[in-house]
């Protein structure tokens, strides 16, 4: 769209259209119909000028919004803040979570890929895309900058789209932009981007993340999720050579592994040499990156997620976390004593990917217990009404601290004994006598 935008668009007009559409925050918010279904840009690059001023004026009481919530503040997720909002939402973490669980929010089964479909297919039709873009450049084309996620893809379907341009908002190369003619409403801010807080790696995450690093060789193409076990084992993977990157998010572990000349990509069958993902998690200097590295290149979620392009991609290694494993290998990262606290994201994605990549694997890497020692995370059996995130025949390496078990080519009870030695030794009795 934006290509041919840009061949049919008077170049020297985008300015005059800019400012004939340019309001203020309170303005831009009477602009959202009564009973839409919004998509607002999640993670660090909330619209939360917008978001601040459509509660301000009341206007998102009748309204239903699509949203991640992860690395937000969470208002949307509130309706006694927003009048009655319904928030839907494929990833309840925090907030969210409590609001599902007390029926004041939807949760929407689904990876990311599967959602991507459902934007794709009209089964998620929304209204009004709600976003957070860097300021116009020479042409007139508007950045998505640190997150090209699902409001991207909304941006292109939404009857109406409602941006606030941020100066502070780095201009990072993407195949996905918006020229200024198709957007309805700018509001100008001056808003600075919220950025992750750096995990704590702690002795375990670090032993974790050694092992991690033992399985993968040079020139394998890698995809990490968010935390301390991912940035050790980022950490540790320094001594490789000519790693490549396909992720739904760029850090900056992975910042660091380009730096030092490790994450190059040059093995990489598709887009060779760049860093892909759809977004930025992490710090002002990751930002700054992104927007002068001629290396990063953001996507839509429905590239970065889509199982054939990550099957294409030879030694494709897929690194996630877990809440419990059970004794066959099945995986439930997102469901926690009767309440669903996170959703399946991108992590069936990229296991389904590695499984069909030529010399892929798909690792689950997790500390052998929580709440302080009192529960094991390797389990007999998952919990009573949880969920498989991942199936067992998907997960290749489960790893701890106690170091890496084996899983491709195991029988039942050849894959409990693996699991088992790499439980913690307090359980290991228990582990046995269950399983």
């Amino acid at each position: 769209m934006a290509d041919q935008m840009e061949a049919s668009w008077p170049r020297t007009d985008w300015r005059d259209l800019y400012r004939s559409r340019a309001v203020d925050a309170r303005t831009a918010a009477t602009k959202v119909p009564a009973g839409s279904l919004l998509v607002f840009t999640s993670y660090e690059g909330e619209p939360t000028v917008l978001i601040d001023a459509m509660i301000a004026e009341g206007v998102l009481g009748t309204c239903r919004g699509f949203q991640s919530v992860r690395g937000t503040r969470g208002l949307l997720a509130d309706p006694e803040v927003t009048g009655g909002f319904r928030l839907l939402t494929y990833s309840p973490g925090g907030s969210a979570s409590k609001a599902v669980a007390s029926g004041a929010a939807s949760y929407m089964p689904g990876s990311i890929h599967t959602i991507c479909r459902l934007l794709e297919d009209g089964d998620i039709a929304p209204d009004v895309a709600v976003l957070n873009l860097s300021m116009p450049d020479e042409g007139g084309y508007c950045s998505f900058g640190t997150s090209t996620d699902f409001a991207a893809m909304a941006a292109y379907q939404a009857p109406v789209v409602i941006a606030q341009t941020n100066a502070a908002m780095p201009r990072v190369w993407s195949e996905a932009r918006l020229h200024v003619s198709e957007i309805d409403w700018f509001v100008e801010v001056n808003e600075p981007l919220a950025v992750a807080s750096p995990a704590i790696v702690d002795e375990v995450a670090e032993r974790i993340g050694a092992y991690v690093a033992e399985l993968v060789p040079d020139g394998a193409c890698i995809e990490v999720g968010i935390g301390a076990i991912p940035d050790a084992a980022l950490g540790a993977l320094s001594g490789r050579r000519e790693l490549g990157m396909h992720s739904g998010l760029l850090t900056d572990g992975m910042r660091r592994l380009h730096e030092k000349g490790v994450l190059t990509g040059e093995r990489k069958e598709i887009d060779q040499g760049l860093l892909v993902a759809n977004q930025l998690h992490g710090s002002e200097e990751l930002y700054r990156f992104a927007a002068t590295s001629p290396a990063v290149s953001m996507r839509l979620a429905s590239y970065t997620h889509d199982v054939r392009i990550i099957g294409a991609l030879s030694n494709f290694y897929a690194l996630n976390s877990a809440i419990a494993v059970d004794l066959r290998g099945q995986v439930n990262s997102e469901f926690l004593r009767g309440r669903q606290v996170a959703g399946t994201g991108g992590s069936l994605d990229f296991a389904i990917g590695a499984s069909v990549s030529r010399g892929g694997r798909c690792i689950v890497a997790l500390p052998s217990t929580a709440g302080g020692g009192k529960y094991s995370r390797i389990v007999p059996t998952l919990e009573t009404g949880s969920v498989v995130t991942l199936p067992a025949v998907l997960v290749d390496f489960v790893v701890t601290e106690y170091g890496i078990a084996r899983l491709t080519g195991r029988t039942l009870e050849e894959r409990a004994r693996e699991l088992i030695a790499v439980c913690h030794p307090d359980f290991r009795d228990r582990m046995r006598a269950g399983s």
